[in-house]
């Protein structure tokens, strides 16, 4: 990884002048796409996650909510809003909104995206999709959210009910409607999340399928992180090949496939094949409960600071997240993290 230097500081410095000269936002634009290819540090991260609600409806064996021992409660209105106040984000950041739960039980979550649309930056969120409902679907299209990523295991025919996400039938009639409720308009994106694992496997080629078939506007593939689970993982030397498949199915059947696999590029993924350098880490920060900053969503103790008594730019800066970015591949936890290691 490129660490703060002068590749850093002259780009973290142009893309400030642009904004500055009134550059439009983007979804991205194109200095912070530079930034990610050469796997440059940003002045500040792009992509914020926001610990809004570790309640849920579900208990899944893949789920870290039970090992972490967080507890299952909403992040109230008045901390969300301090919260958002202290993320001085370049605009077309992207906020997502869920912790270790299921945003649709947060009776204020679209009053949430509407502030982070408020303030120029994206919004998102993962749901397990079972709340999904006609009045949820006008509540989401109205907010204004930029993607929703719903998760599914299996392909409606099969029965996950033993450990991964429930209800896959009827969760995919919910998305059906969803997508159907959005028919002439582009936003928000409508995504299927996959966690592979050996016993996700074998459907994951007919949900891509089915993705395509409804008109799904892509299907994102999560390496299992086995450390947290109870899951047995797809076996280490068929991963990469698995992988390799889906995505070419993707491609042969005209719906993008997302996965860590095959989403960067440059630096990043030249690190990221040879197991040298997490994508995770670029550009990401996750905010607790209790606004304290960690470096990943698996790490929620290992605290960076807190933004209501420092600011993020100086948690970001600070000399122990600089640490934790040169020796965290030798970190227990990281250290056989799947999201960094490819063999």
């Amino acid at each position: 990884m490129i660490r703060q230097g002068v590749w850093t500081t002259a780009a973290t410095h142009a893309l400030a002048l642009l904004r500055r000269l009134g550059a439009p936002p983007q979804p991205e634009t194109a200095l912070q796409a530079l930034i990610k290819t050469l796997a440059i540090v940003p002045d500040m991260p792009t992509w914020v996650q926001i610990e809004t609600t570790n309640r849920c409806n579900f208990s899944c064996a893949m789920c870290p909510r039970v090992l972490h021992k967080l507890p299952a409660e909403d992040m109230p209105m008045e901390r969300f809003m301090g919260i958002m106040e202290r993320l001085p984000l370049p605009q077309a950041s992207l906020i997502t909104l869920f912790g270790l739960g299921e945003p649709l039980l947060h009776e204020d979550t679209f009053t949430m995206v509407r502030e982070v649309k408020r303030r120029g930056f994206r919004a998102a969120f993962t749901t397990n999709g079972v709340l999904l409902s006609h009045e949820v679907n006008e509540k989401i299209l109205s907010s204004g959210l930029d993607y929703i990523r719903i998760s599914v295991d299996d392909d409606g025919f099969g029965d996950s009910t033993g450990a991964l996400h429930r209800a896959a039938s009827a969760v995919i009639e919910r998305t059906e409607a969803l997508l159907a409720f959005r028919a002439g308009q582009t936003s928000p994106e409508i995504l299927w999340n996959v966690v592979a694992s050996a016993s996700s496997a074998p459907a994951i080629g007919s949900i891509i399928a089915k993705a395509a078939q409804i008109g799904m506007d892509g299907v994102n593939i999560i390496n299992l992180v086995s450390r947290f689970s109870s899951i047995a993982p797809i076996p280490e030397d068929r991963r990469a090949t698995l992988f390799r498949q889906w995505h070419r199915q993707g491609r042969d059947l005209g719906i993008r496939i997302q996965s860590t696999f095959a989403d960067r590029f440059g630096l990043p993924r030249f690190f990221h094949r040879r197991g040298l350098e997490c994508p995770q880490l670029l550009g990401y920060a996750y905010v607790t409960m209790d606004g304290d900053v960690t470096p990943c969503c698996h790490l929620p103790r290992l605290i960076m600071g807190n933004l209501f008594t420092e600011s993020l730019h100086d948690i970001w800066h600070a000399r122990r997240f600089r640490r934790f970015r040169r020796v965290y591949r030798s970190s227990p936890t990281c250290r056989d993290c799947r999201l960094l290691t490819w063999r």
